[in-house]
């Protein structure tokens, strides 16, 4: 969890979110300390980053780290998984796991990107209610896509099971 009265000069100006804005892509959560925080505890602010651009999870990462200005501050991975963008609808599903960091905590993920983007619907799911599938770019796709149109045209969150 984000740390409240930590004022780090350098961590401050980080950009708390750095993903696509469209598209389904990798991401991950990265806690960065500032020194004054022994063995990375208690971090000052964590991060979430993702996109296209990025083969594996350990790619942001490894970017993260090699941030010159951000070398001196202890960074940890808080795992990762996957986030679905749609731009013209504005919504935003985080689902998934990264098989290098373990699955991220969906939910603080949720909290920082709405943040970020108040005005989009913003959702989560488990792991498991999410697979691969190669008809889509390669990329990570769901299953149960979440959302459906009503008969008016608005997009409603789709419900599987029993009511």
């Amino acid at each position: 969890m984000p740390t409240i009265g930590c004022f780090c000069p350098i961590l401050t100006n980080i950009p708390k979110v750095d993903i696509d804005e469209n598209g389904t892509f990798k991401y991950i959560l990265i806690a960065i300390s500032c020194p004054r925080h022994p063995n990375g505890s208690n971090p000052c602010i964590t991060v979430v980053r993702g996109g296209r651009r990025y083969d594996y999870h350990s790619d942001m990462y490894t970017e993260m780290t090699n941030i010159t200005r951000l070398k001196p501050y202890p960074k940890k991975s808080l795992g990762g998984g996957y986030i679905y963008f749609d731009p013209e609808h504005k919504i935003i599903h985080i689902y998934g796991t990264s098989i290098g960091f373990g699955p991220a905590d969906h939910n603080l993920t949720a909290r920082i990107l709405r943040k970020a983007y108040p005005e989009h619907i913003i959702t989560t799911a488990t792991p498991n209610e999410w697979w691969p599938d190669d008809k889509h770019d390669g990329k990570y796709a769901p299953i149960h896509y979440p959302w459906e149109l009503d008969k008016e045209g608005h997009f409603k969150r789709r419900y599987y099971g029993e009511d």
